[in-house]
Formats: structure tokens, sequence, C-alpha cells
């Protein structure tokens, strides 16, 4: 697992597709870097299983 940085815009801005940046302060918070979007992310474990919750994209209102 890559190491957990604190996310900021400068950061987000900087990330290359297919990438992967998970928040230090939030566990299970981060962003995830698709070919067009960069969307915000949670995962966590629902009744054992581990989910990946979207929650929107960067730059959304």
């Amino acid at each position: 697992m890559p190491e957990a940085v604190r996310i900021t815009k400068r950061v987000v801005d900087t990330m290359s597709p297919g990438s992967t940046i998970w928040d230090r302060d939030l566990a299970g918070f981060g962003v995830r870097c698709q070919k067009r979007d960069k969307v915000y992310v949670l995962k966590t474990r629902v009744r054992g299983r581990q989910r990946w919750f979207t929650i929107g994209k960067h730059g959304a209102p």
C-alpha cells in the first residue's frame, strides 16, 4: 500500500492516471485518478466485506 499523505489540491492536481492516494489523517479516505476524472473514495468494511464508495468528482460543486 502506498504511503499515506495529506490530501491537498496541489497533491490531487499532480496525480497521474491509475494512481490512488490515501489520506494520512482519515482512515479509508482517498483519491483515485482515472483516465478522465479524479474521484474521492471511501474504503471500508461492511459485514466483513471490503467496499469502495465513490463520494464525488474532484472540482464538482
